[in-house]
């Protein structure tokens, strides 16, 4: 059992500074929503999950420049939901109905990756943990008169069964104005919260 954000805060901060020469390349996060969110998963795998989705959506960016937004909050059915939507160029509906199949690919002619098995090792994880994955996706052929923008590209939804609150986590905490607090932990991110 671990918290959701902690796990996608590391990631975009790594992905940050990966791609930190990609000056018209924005990573942004929104966890206003993710307080208190836990699953049972295997952190490192779904950390690179969430990294090969993150560098995937990169790579769709015309001339390397556009913005990667990644949130974390509950959905209707109260399961956890990690989002992943880029304003690249989006996938053909002919490619999405395929995504998942090992060594489909789109849109990445002119990169080192390539074989489509990060995609496919994404959705069996993900189902591994008892979640799945939905992509929804827009190209610029869809909407011919619009230039790469927010109604272009490509959203990724994962959805994770919501974890039980380990007693040790406290949902809230109640102070009062002046009232001094300490906070004990090895862990940076505890503090952060």
């Amino acid at each position: 059992i671990f918290l959701v954000p902690i796990v996608v805060d590391n990631i975009i901060s790594e992905k940050r500074i990966q791609f930190r020469e990609k000056m018209n390349v924005h990573i942004n996060v929104d966890l206003k929503k993710s307080f208190g969110l836990f699953v049972i998963a295997n952190p490192n795998e779904l950390s690179r999950v969430i990294s090969n989705l993150i560098n995937n959506a990169v790579e769709a960016l015309p001339n390397q420049s556009g913005n990667i937004d990644v949130s974390v909050f509950t959905n209707a059915k109260d399961n956890v939901c990690i989002q992943i939507k880029d304003n690249g160029s989006g996938i053909p509906k002919h490619v999405l109905e395929k995504l998942g199949q090992a060594g489909i690919t789109h849109g990445k002619e002119n990169t080192q990756s390539g074989s489509g098995l990060g995609v496919y090792h994404a959705i069996k994880t993900i189902q591994e943990f008892g979640g799945h994955i939905k992509f929804h996706s827009v190209t610029t052929d869809e909407l011919p008169n619009t230039t790469f923008n927010n109604s272009t590209g490509t959203t990724i939804s994962i959805e994770l069964p919501k974890a039980n609150t380990p007693s040790w986590f406290a949902d809230s905490i109640q102070l009062n104005s002046r009232q001094e607090f300490v906070t004990v932990d090895d862990d940076i991110s505890i503090h952060q919260i």
